[in-house]
């Protein structure tokens, strides 16, 4: 009898850490989509040679992620060819179990001016 109740009382357990687990699996593949697009955003700097409103806005609207220059950067849009143009993508989580409150994922990544032609 002892048997079959703490079998019962386990599974509120193996419950949470399922949900657990999926919280984590879902902010790994958050990650990597934001690192596959990032491949995107290196190609479109790369061409303009620094990041346009116009970029941000079409990465918010079709992708739902938000982009933003390093601090680093100058602020004058005149930068040299093989210049390191530093930016960030982040997107907004909503866990199920980890946290109340959203997690911002983000990530920083470099692209080089004017490498493509």
């Amino acid at each position: 009898m002892s048997n079959k109740l703490s079998s019962i009382l386990s599974i509120f357990y193996i419950f949470i850490a399922f949900i657990f687990g999926v919280d984590l699996v879902m902010m790994q593949y958050l990650y990597t989509d934001l690192d596959a697009l990032s491949s995107q955003v290196n190609y479109v700097i790369s061409e303009n040679g620094y990041l346009t409103t116009n970029i941000k806005n079409q990465f918010e609207t079709n992708y739902h992620v938000n982009i933003y220059p390093l601090d680093t950067n100058n602020v004058s849009h005149s930068y040299e060819e093989g210049y390191a143009y530093g930016y960030i993508l982040e997107k907004d989580y909503s866990p199920i179990i980890i946290s109340n409150s959203t997690i911002n994922i983000k990530i920083k990544r470099f692209a080089i001016i004017n490498i493509n032609k």
